[in-house]
C-alpha cells in the first residue's frame, strides 16, 4: 500500500495533515468497522486478501472532478498493480508431481 501512497500526487501529504495517517494509509477496521463484508468472506472461504482503495478523502465527489482525480490516482494505481509481479512464484508439489 505504501507503493500506492507514495506514487499518488497528494495522498501521503494530505492524509497525514488531515487525518494523521502515516504513508497515506490506515487500518480500514479503525477507519470504519465493517463485519461480514467481501474481505471477511474471501479470507475465511478462499484465503484471499482483498483491499479497498479510497481514491479521495471525500466519500462523494462532484462529477466535474473525476478527470482530475483520475490523473492524481492513475500512476499510483499502475505502480500498485505492478507489485503483483514481486515475490516468489510457483507451485508446491509432492514427490509424484501432484499439487499439494
Amino acid at each position: 500500500c505504501k507503493v500506492y501512497g507514495y506514487n499518488h500526487k497528494t495522498m501521503v501529504k494530505e492524509a497525514k495533515q488531515i487525518h494523521g495517517f502515516s504513508h497515506g494509509m490506515t487500518n480500514g477496521a479503525e477507519w470504519y468497522p465493517l463485519f461480514g463484508g467481501m474481505q471477511d468472506y474471501h479470507i475465511v472461504t478462499r484465503g484471499a486478501l482483498h483491499i479497498t482503495l479510497e481514491l479521495t478523502l471525500r466519500k462523494f465527489i462532484a462529477e466535474s472532478t473525476l478527470k482530475k482525480e483520475w490523473e492524481k490516482n492513475k500512476e499510483a494505481l499502475f505502480r500498485f498493480m505492478e507489485q503483483v509481479h514481486m515475490g516468489v512464484k510457483g507451485f508446491v508439489r509432492d514427490q509424484n508431481g501432484r499439487h499439494l
